[in-house]
């Protein structure tokens, strides 16, 4: 790899010894990149510029292919500091930095997963208890949409008929192919949604500002236990069958909602 510098968020920091850290970043140039922080744990070198969720500039260095990078420079350019005031929110955090973590390849870049991770990040550090869930189903909607998952909304996958929003859709999961009211019986899908959700599926997909997440709880249009129903029944299942494993802190997002096993 060389030297390699640019922009990041820290999606994730694990202690490696007794000073050093491992710290798993995704970048705006090369994608996911894990790098070793040596001496972190009480350097004043990395103090104040180290930290889970924060946005930095950076300058890493590698001397053999294969080998971790080591963190040469560190400096923090925003840090959401909202974030661990709530529990809803760090959760929610937790579930989307696992999610770009596990569905990004190292060193490809990978810009719009890089402005999409930060985006979601600054809009849950100010929004409501409320509003987690929706910010958290939009990220994953535009996620899925940046790996290929999710392709066509607005059609029936069997017949072709467009899907208005004025009728419920089913969706087979976790390929999250949609069809519609005539053509469930047929193809047994797993998961039915209203219209008004798929409205809002279809809202998401195409509005990439997240502040339009938050207008699906302030206009009362997607009822919580609706969105919670997308997010756990619907994307979090296309997450997993995409990283082909668990997302292990969806656990601690439904404690932090007060939800029951799945």
């Amino acid at each position: 790899m060389g030297e390699m510098r640019g922009s990041a968020v820290i999606l994730r920091m694990t202690e490696y010894g007794d000073r050093d850290l491992i710290v798993v970043m995704l970048t705006e140039s090369s994608g996911r990149v894990d790098v070793i922080a040596r001496g972190a744990k009480g350097s004043k070198r990395f103090s104040g510029h180290l930290g889970l969720f924060y946005v930095v500039d950076f300058l890493a260095q590698s001397r053999s292919t294969g080998a971790l990078a080591t963190l040469k420079e560190v400096r923090v350019i925003r840090g959401f500091i909202g974030l661990s005031q709530h529990l809803e929110r760090l959760a929610t955090a937790s579930v989307l930095a696992e999610s770009f973590v596990k569905s990004s390849v190292s060193e490809e870049t990978d810009p719009d997963a890089f402005h999409l991770a930060v985006s979601s990040l600054a809009r849950l550090d100010t929004c409501d208890a409320e509003q987690c869930l929706a910010v958290m189903c939009h990220s994953v909607v535009h996620l899925l949409r940046l790996r290929g998952v999710l392709a066509d909304l607005w059609h029936c996958h069997r017949c072709g008929v467009v899907l208005d929003g004025n009728h419920r859709v089913a969706f087979s999961v976790p390929d999250l192919v949609p069809f519609c009211p005539t053509c469930v019986s047929r193809t047994q899908p797993q998961s039915l949604i209203s219209g008004t959700a798929m409205r809002w599926l279809q809202t998401w997909y195409d509005h990439w500002d997240l502040s339009v997440a938050g207008r699906s709880i302030q206009d009362g249009v997607v009822h919580r236990d609706e969105l919670w129903f997308l997010y756990d029944q619907l994307l979090l299942p296309a997450l997993m069958s995409l990283i082909n494993g668990r997302i292990q802190s969806a656990a601690f997002l439904q404690t932090a909602m007060g939800r029951g096993s799945s």
